[in-house]
């Protein structure tokens, strides 16, 4: 690391250290009222809604959603009820365990079918393989791609 990049460090962690109990839940908070906006927003976006529309589908004030969204105020659960149902999406809660749980879960069940397709595809070849003519002579053959 360079010298300054050094010194930010030192000057964020000392920051951190500085803050209390309360202040690190409340940032917390923060974070995750953040990513359940940034779901919404990813959804207006692709069905070209605007804040002014998602206010008027959930029977709230434009500026109420603009300051939810600014990070102003934090969104409680009716207002995400309301949104997911607003704009056709659907909120699903998990831990980062029960996540990569899952994830490995499918990656061994692929991986159980791909071994299987492949032992169906070496007994197909090899029966088709049989069928084919075996060719000694020898020429030059261009493989199209």
């Amino acid at each position: 690391m360079k010298k300054k990049e050094v010194g930010l460090k030192a000057m964020y962690d000392d920051l951190v250290s500085s803050l209390s109990e309360a202040d690190h839940l409340e940032i917390e908070a923060g974070v995750l009222a953040l990513n359940f906006i940034a779901i919404l927003d990813e959804a207006m976006e692709a069905q070209d809604i605007s804040k002014k529309e998602l206010a008027k589908r959930i029977g709230t004030s434009p500026s109420f959603i603009t300051q939810v969204f600014r990070g102003n105020r934090k969104p409680n659960w009716e207002f995400l009820a309301k949104a997911q149902r607003a704009l056709g999406v659907r909120f699903e809660i998990s831990t980062k365990e029960k996540l990569n749980e899952w994830l490995e879960d499918e990656i061994h069940e692929y991986h159980r079918r791909w071994r299987s397709s492949r032992k169906l595809f070496a007994s197909d070849y090899l029966s088709i393989q049989q069928e084919l003519p075996i060719i000694n002579e020898e020429h030059d053959y261009a493989l199209a791609g």
